[in-house]
């Protein structure tokens, strides 16, 4: 199980300066557990960590699977040009077959943070939806 306070280092700006960030357990359920950040009102800015264990289907041994999702409040600018308060949703999935190697999942990984740290990616596909 995950500790009930995890230290993250935030870089909001983007800069190369991140700074601690200490998230909280709020919510405990079977499979999932809730972390809010410390300026969340409620629980409206968080962490969801989930998992979904493998289930075997004749020879196959199944599909283990994880998901992250940060829920972040943001204010956009309304059609009539009032302030809306609204949800931002980042979501990561992971999904494994049953009995693959250390090697391999690290491997995988790896690959996935590369895609996430490339500069070009994070701002075309992701800042500007290009695909």
């Amino acid at each position: 199980m995950l500790d009930n306070t995890i230290t993250l280092a935030y870089d909001a700006e983007g800069d190369g300066s991140p700074v601690d960030v200490v998230i909280r357990r709020d919510q405990e359920y079977a499979d999932r557990s809730v972390y809010v950040f410390p300026d969340a009102d409620g629980a409206d800015h968080n962490v969801g960590f989930y998992r979904t264990r493998p289930k075997q289907v004749g020879n196959f041994k199944g599909v283990a699977r994880t998901r992250v999702k940060i829920t972040k409040p943001v204010e956009v600018v309304g059609v009539d040009g009032s302030t809306i308060t609204s949800a931002s949703i980042y979501e990561l999935s992971v999904s494994n077959p049953k009995g693959m190697s250390p090697e391999d999942k690290t491997a995988s990984l790896e690959e996935l943070k590369a895609v996430l740290e490339n500069a070009i990616i994070l701002e075309m596909h992701f800042a500007n939806q290009e695909i």
